[in-house]
C-alpha cells in the first residue's frame, strides 16, 4: 500500500499533536506533584514552629506560614515565580487539619 505525501503529514501531524498533549499533561503532573512535595515541606517547618514558638492560633498559623514562606524564597525552594498566593491559600485552607492534629 503506498501513501501519498499529504497522507503522510496529516497523519504525522497528528502524531506530533497527540505527543504535545502527552508531554503537556505529564508537565502539569510534574508540576502537580512538585507543588505537593512544596506544600508538605512548608507545613512540616510551620507545624515544627508552632511546637516551638507554642502558637496554636490561626493567626499565629497564618503568620509561621508567611515566615515560612519567606524563608523558602531566602533559601531558593521557592521563587517568585511559583504561585506563592496559591500556596499560602493552600495552607490556609487545610488550618481546620492542622488545627486538630495538633489538638489530639
Amino acid at each position: 500500500m503506498f501513501y501519498n505525501n499529504n497522507e503522510i503529514i496529516v497523519a504525522l501531524t497528528s502524531l506530533i499533536k497527540k505527543i504535545y498533549y502527552f508531554f503537556n499533561h505529564v508537565s502539569r503532573i510534574i508540576n502537580k506533584l512538585y507543588m505537593e512535595i512544596q506544600l508538605e515541606e512548608i507545613l512540616t517547618l510551620v507545624k515544627k514552629k508552632m511546637n516551638e514558638q507554642g502558637g496554636y492560633t490561626k493567626e499565629a498559623y497564618r503568620q509561621f506560614v508567611v515566615e515560612t514562606i519567606e524563608y523558602f524564597l531566602e533559601k531558593g525552594k521557592l521563587s517568585e515565580e511559583d504561585n506563592l498566593e496559591f500556596i499560602e491559600s493552600r495552607l490556609m485552607m487545610i488550618w481546620p487539619e492542622v488545627r486538630d492534629s495538633i489538638s489530639e
